[in-house]
């Protein structure tokens, strides 16, 4: 009986899902965009936080705590693929439970908070911590999930998911300021804004468990590469050892004004990187569809990524110190270098048939790694970064190191080398780019076969049976489907005009029913 209404519940899901991903194929795909809608909500401190916060202080421990925890769960997962210690795919179960696991831990920052155990509790701060460990490592598996995703996408159709992601991150982010302000508790966070915070993991969990369609493009056989990163060009140590300072870096700036500033500007500026992030989304899509989007070095912006941050921080040094408005400059470049690097490490799985934990389990790893220490460096040496005497010193030298990891530890050429291919089955990245386009070509050479042959079967069969010029296109329309009235209003005639070439084209094939004629159409297609 059990088994009975567990396969019937099955049966539904699966007739749920697939009737969503029919209507909206990239529905699988944009977990993603839950997931960072929850990072950034989050990570502003606009969900959790209650109105007595005088500066960024929680957020700091929350945000470095979360994302410490998050990487070693990246980096123990991409260690454990290695030794084959590690399921792949990863289950649904998993990822729901983990899923549930971070929606836990919010509910747990949220009762941590100063208006809920605190009124009964002395000590609330285990709370708080337990919390913040078990939303990054529910939130890390949701997220590795979505790399196994993007991992069977070619490389075009993962940019474009990954930008169309970024609008719903946006989506979300803006919609949740729109919800209503009702509070449970007075002073505390909204009520809309709990079930958001608690919710959003789960949500992206769903997601992600959903079963990628058919007509998605996506590679199934993913899930079966060779988890051996020595697989990997050496070129991709330094990508994420290149990722790993510059997200240090990059996080310690932004931190230092976090930690010190009170909540509303935080959140003025987390709108600001929202606002630029979407028209970085914009811009990737219009790059995506484009035929010719490889001849753009996603490298090379990489690099200037990093140059770019190098000239800010210079400024910064120049003009005075750190300030809010300089830090969501410095930020900005945080946010897309993270975007480039998950489609870099997406096509990376693509080209070189490493496994996606394994790719993203050591470049996201160390990327989370580098934004966990950077930030924790940053609110601890805080005081000697906003300080007059020290500041120059210090942003010069970061800005050099900047400089550095741009033109010496990953280059251009490096990136040339990470995507070149080593063997004759391994296609280049341009290659790669245009598998759908050329997938498309040669559909469309297939569709236009098949409608010539369909042509040449229609006049075939009107010169055997002796059909007039319009009993020949009655038999076209008939075997296209056309009911009475969209066959007369193609043929230009009356609806009684058109039935009566049906009943002539029908005796002289010798046929009674519409099935019996297409029959005969496709029997000398398949001849032809």
């Amino acid at each position: 009986m059990h088994t009975t209404a567990h396969s019937q519940i099955h049966s539904r899901y699966l007739w749920l899902t697939d009737g969503l991903t029919a209507m909206w194929p990239s529905l699988p795909f944009m977990s993603l965009g839950v997931w960072w809608a929850w990072t950034s909500l989050t990570f502003s401190g606009s969900l959790w936080l209650s109105d007595n916060e005088i500066n960024g202080a929680w957020l700091s421990n929350l945000f470095t705590v979360s994302t410490l925890s998050f990487a070693v769960v990246f980096l123990l997962a991409a260690f454990l693929a290695q030794r084959g210690h590690l399921q792949q795919p990863m289950s649904n179960k998993l990822v729901m439970g983990s899923g549930i696991i971070a929606g836990i831990g919010c509910l747990l920052i949220i009762l941590a908070g100063p208006y809920y155990l605190a009124q009964v509790v002395s000590n609330t701060y285990i709370f708080f911590y337990a919390g913040a460990v078990l939303s990054g490592v529910g939130t890390s598996l949701v997220s590795l999930k979505c790399g196994i995703l993007y991992g069977m996408l070619p490389p075009r159709r993962a940019l474009a998911y990954a930008a169309l992601s970024l609008l719903v991150c946006a989506f979300i982010y803006f919609a949740v300021f729109a919800m209503p302000k009702w509070t449970p508790i007075e002073h505390g966070p909204t009520f809309a804004n709990i079930l958001v915070f608690c919710l959003l993991p789960i949500v992206a969990a769903l997601l992600a468990c959903i079963p990628v369609p058919k007509n998605s493009n996506a590679n199934p056989e993913v899930l079966t590469y060779e988890a051996n990163v020595h697989k990997l060009p050496g070129s991709f140590a330094k990508f994420v050892v290149f990722s790993f300072f510059l997200c240090f870096i990059v996080t310690m700036i932004r931190s230092a004004v976090v930690t010190t500033h009170a909540l509303a500007t935080t959140v003025e500026g987390n709108n600001i990187i929202m606002l630029l992030r979407v028209v970085l989304a914009f811009a990737f899509i219009l790059y995506s569809v484009r035929s010719d989007a490889h001849g753009i070095s996603l490298g090379k912006l990489c690099s200037l990524v990093a140059v770019y941050s190098a000239i800010i921080i210079a400024l910064i040094a120049a003009l005075g110190g750190i300030n809010n408005a300089w830090s969501v400059v410095v930020y900005f470049a945080a946010s897309l270098f993270e975007f480039l690097m998950w489609c870099l490490l997406a096509f990376v799985v693509a080209q070189k048939r490493v496994a996606p934990i394994t790719v993203f389990g050591f470049g996201r790893g160390f990327f989370m790694l580098g934004c966990g220490l950077g930030w924790m460096v940053g609110s601890i040496v805080e005081p000697f970064i906003i300080e007059d005497s020290y500041a120059i010193v210090v942003y010069i030298i970061l800005a050099g190191i900047m400089l550095l990891l741009a033109l010496g530890l990953f280059s251009e050429r490096d990136f040339e080398r990470l995507f070149s291919p080593v063997s004759e089955d391994e296609l280049s990245l341009e290659d790669l780019f245009d598998i759908e386009a050329r997938d498309a070509a040669e559909a469309e050479a297939k569709r236009a076969e098949k409608r010539g042959r369909f042509s040449r079967a229609i006049e075939n069969i009107s010169q055997t049976y002796a059909l007039s010029s319009r009993e020949s296109d009655t038999l076209r329309c008939l075997a296209m489907g056309y009911g009475s009235e969209r066959m007369a209003e193609t043929m230009g005639v009356k609806v009684n005009t058109a039935r009566a070439h049906t009943h002539n084209v029908y005796v002289k094939l010798g046929v009674h029913s519409r099935e019996e004629l297409m029959l005969l159409v496709d029997n000398v297609v398949a001849e032809l």
